[in-house]
């Protein structure tokens, strides 16, 4: 960096199997025009030429105020272990968490960054569009709303998945490694710390149908946000309403995922009436969907077992 600033924002990018969406990403976020910053690319043991890739763009086109620097896994280990990796070398003022088949639309930093100011919010989140929709540039007005309650908002807005921003201190929260995708549980962790929420009504990412994205795979998706919302409730001191929110939102879904036995608890938690320890009910499904379809999970995984009286 130019006379050893710091970065103002670090990008930071979780990367498995990529390579095709990588040269996108990465122009979209060099003319983002905030300056300096950094992008971290957080590999995750990828095995289709893209950590090559972005060993190569981390050679060529580095500049003074554009450090770009790569970690590197060899294994796959799950988007929520790259995140993490990727936070812990980011060392911007602020942290903007994007997927590796993600395109920024213009100026989304400076809408964050002006919102930022204008506030005093320490976490931002926007709204998502298709990659092929027309729009998603940066309005004349920058529209927003902010939220007293990070926490409480984000639950009642439906807001979860890698269209944020924040502090570094609050990026440093970090994902649930013990869930294999990172989308619930990074969300709920900065939500609970951060000090309020701004919302903004503009897209600030272009998603994209890509083929190995882990949130095709809608029971795998199911699991983790049921998995990732009990474990956040184990963990952290949640208020009452808030709590009885997100666990009648996990007992809606296990209710549309085919599990009936759900509905009586559905029906409770209107009322915030939980008896037997209904966290981990919800963890007992979660180990039951990971059991029976299979599915990819976080590197930590074998400690929720402990979490249950499952043997």
């Amino acid at each position: 960096m130019a006379g050893n600033s710091s970065p103002i924002v670090s990008y930071v990018a979780t990367v498995y199997n990529k390579r095709p969406y990588l040269d996108e990403l990465f122009e979209s976020i060099a003319e983002q025009g905030v300056r300096p910053a950094e992008v971290v690319f957080s590999d995750d043991g990828s095995s289709d030429g893209s950590l090559d890739f972005l060993e190569s763009i981390a050679e060529t086109r580095r500049e003074p105020d554009l450090s770009i620097r790569v970690c590197r896994s060899t294994s796959n280990q799950g988007p929520s272990r790259a995140i993490n990796v990727g936070i812990a070398a980011s060392t911007g003022t602020w942290v903007h968490c994007v997927d590796g088949d993600d395109v920024l639309p213009r100026n989304t930093t400076a809408s964050f960054i002006e919102v930022a100011e204008r506030t005093g919010v320490d976490f931002i989140y926007g709204q998502k569009i298709a990659l092929e929709a027309s729009g998603g540039e940066q309005l004349s007005h920058i529209d927003y709303r902010v939220y007293p309650d990070a926490l409480a908002a984000l639950i009642k807005l439906r807001l979860v998945g890698m269209r944020f921003f924040c502090s570094r201190g609050l990026a440093n929260a970090g994902a649930d490694e013990r869930v294999f995708i990172q989308d619930v549980s990074l969300a709920y962790r900065v939500a609970y710390h951060a000090h309020s929420l701004a919302v903004l009504n503009q897209p600030v990412v272009r998603i994209r149908d890509a083929a190995n994205s882990v949130s095709k795979g809608r029971k795998q998706e199911h699991a983790d946000f049921i998995g990732a919302a009990a474990l956040f409730l184990s963990d952290f001191d949640v208020p009452r309403g808030v709590r009885n929110k997100i666990l009648q939102r996990c007992f809606a879904r296990m209710r549309k995922h085919g599990d009936w036995s759900a509905v009586p608890w559905e029906v409770l938690a209107v009322g915030g009436l939980f008896p037997n320890r209904p966290n981990e009910r919800i963890l007992r499904a979660f180990l039951r969907l990971n059991a029976e379809h299979n599915l990819r999970r976080g590197c930590r995984f074998d400690e929720i077992r402990a979490l249950t009286s499952e043997p």
